[in-house]
């Protein structure tokens, strides 16, 4: 008895297991690109995070650079300030110089001109020798206190334009900085412009592949929402292009020595452009827009654990949703998507599975 149990219960496990096995219809070319795609996108992250970072890095070599700047230009103006003041103490200094200067010796040319009339009266009005060399002296210590008055302005004034040059000269270097100062910003914001650049061109690639991945999302969805059961295909496909013999067309098969990852079953050949294709069997479309690169591409769920995909066609004739029957029209036979020629690129899957179409379709 308790074997019979065990068996029973073995039975159930086996049809259990086989039921949801067949329930699931998710494809698992989608179930890998969504991993793709989820690694796509945390590479991506880390990618606009270590850029981030870089940038912050840039951004603040320029607003040190920048206060750099602007300090030294403070510098400048107070030089300027400087010099100026330097050059207008000069000016002054240059003219009382040249006035005292002038007037020293037009005080002597006077004097040699009028033949010193003061000196004469002073020798004849005085009473003795004493008298003639007191003002002699006095005239001699006159003459020295105005060439010692010259002498300072003039020690003055060079001192000035001493001044003035050391001021010009640290003038000169602070601007030499400055330059320096601006090629080194322009650098740095050319560095940053890059990083600007290649933060935008991975933010658009991060929400392509966000896209992506909300696409595989949705796509995965609908092909594991529940069908309306109105229907149930017989599991014997009919030919997909009713205007071409299978006689005469050209067939690449499943999984080919030279093509071990085709996962389906090409057929195409001379002339057939604008050929329509049909439903295989009874169905619902599930899937009825393009389709990475299959191009525009049709499946159809037919309910007893079997969908057919239908790939490169130049044009779609059903809707998502849409109830097909058995040989009605879906598309006409193209070259969308990553073809090298016009053709129907067919695959048969079973419970998740691709299959060989050959050994369901003839």
């Amino acid at each position: 008895m308790k074997k019979i149990v065990m068996g029973i219960i073995s039975i159930i496990a086996v049809l259990l297991v086989f039921s949801l096995t067949g329930y699931s219809k998710v494809d698992a070319s989608l179930s890998s690109d969504k991993k793709e795609t989820e690694q796509n996108i945390a590479k991506f992250k880390k990618n606009l995070d270590d850029l981030e970072n870089q940038r912050f890095e840039i951004i603040a070599k320029l607003e040190a650079v920048d206060v750099s700047i602007i300090n030294v230009e403070k510098k400048i103006a107070q030089l300027e300030k400087d010099l100026t003041s330097k050059e207008k103490q000069l000016e002054a200094t240059t003219i009382s110089y040249n006035k005292q200067k002038a007037g020293f010796y037009d005080h002597l040319r006077n004097k040699y001109e009028q033949g010193d009339v003061q000196y004469v009266s002073v020798v004849l009005d005085a009473t003795n020798l004493t008298d003639v060399i007191n003002y002699n002296e006095y005239y001699r210590i006159i003459k020295e206190k105005e060439s010692e008055q010259i002498n300072k302005l003039q020690e003055v004034k060079a001192d000035l334009e001493t001044q003035k040059k050391v001021i010009e000269k640290n003038k000169k270097t602070t601007i030499e900085q400055k330059n320096t100062l601006t090629l080194d910003r322009a650098k740095l914001a050319a560095v940053k412009k890059t990083y600007d650049n290649s933060m935008a061109s991975v933010k658009k690639q991060l929400a392509a592949e966000e896209a992506d991945r909300v696409a595989i999302l949705k796509e995965i969805a609908a092909l594991n929402r529940p069908v309306s059961g109105n229907y149930t295909g017989n599991g014997r496909l009919q030919w997909p292009v009713p205007s071409i013999p299978t006689s005469t067309t050209n067939i690449s098969g499943f999984r080919t020595p030279s093509r071990p990852t085709h996962m389906g079953m090409d057929i195409g050949g001379y002339g057939v452009t604008g050929r329509t294709i049909v439903a295989a069997d009874d169905g619902e479309v599930i899937l009825a827009k393009s389709y990475y690169g299959y191009g525009n591409t049709v499946i159809i769920d037919h309910n007893n654990g079997m969908m057919t995909l239908y790939g490169h066609l130049a044009s779609i004739k059903v809707k998502a949703g849409q109830t097909v029957s058995r040989g009605q029209v879906i598309g006409i036979m193209g070259n969308t998507g990553q073809s090298s020629g016009i053709h129907l690129h067919i695959e048969v899957i079973i419970n998740g599975t691709r299959v060989n179409p050959e050994s369901y379709i003839r």
